[in-house]
């Protein structure tokens, strides 16, 4: 049974979200079973992910997890708004990140600024001008069946799906 069928099967009656791919190349066998995700962020939707990974969810099932060291990661979820300050802290981590890596933009204020980026004085208006962004998770905040449903296109598109 593959990922997404016990996904489906465990979730009876949940709601699956849409997610938004970038082309990268980053195909990656090695890291597909196993994605090991550093968490940057904030907010409400940093939140969600944290309910993801807890134990209701249990993404943990699927061979994710959160690690503390963002040297030993393979996926930087960014939740919540981008600052000015956080800029540079998100590029110096993306850096030290091992190959491949793959960074996701979770909720709307870190894919597009969300409603606080009018003038771009706080809140900047997306991720994806600062760092490559491999996927996109729509939603204010994105529900954590939206965050697994994610992993496993995440899973997908890396280089396969475990049996």
């Amino acid at each position: 049974m593959s990922a997404q069928a016990r996904f489906d099967k465990n979730s009876s009656g949940l709601t699956q979200g849409n997610a938004a791919f970038v082309p990268t190349g980053n195909e990656s066998p090695r890291v597909a079973d196993s994605l090991w995700i550093y968490h940057v962020g904030l907010s409400c939707c940093g939140q969600e992910v944290e309910a993801a990974a807890g134990p209701r969810f249990d993404w943990e099932r699927m061979g994710c997890r959160i690690v503390e060291d963002h040297r030993n990661a393979d996926v930087m979820f960014i939740s919540g708004p981008v600052t000015p300050a956080l800029v540079e802290e998100i590029q110096k981590i993306h850096r030290e990140m091992r190959d491949p890596k793959f960074v996701v933009a979770v909720g709307s204020c870190a894919s597009t600024g969300g409603m606080y980026s009018v003038d771009g004085k706080y809140q900047l208006k997306g991720l994806d001008a600062f760092v490559p962004v491999d996927l996109f998770i729509p939603g204010c905040a994105p529900r954590p069946e939206s965050l697994i449903h994610a992993l496993l296109r995440l899973q997908e598109k890396v280089g396969g799906v475990r049996a």
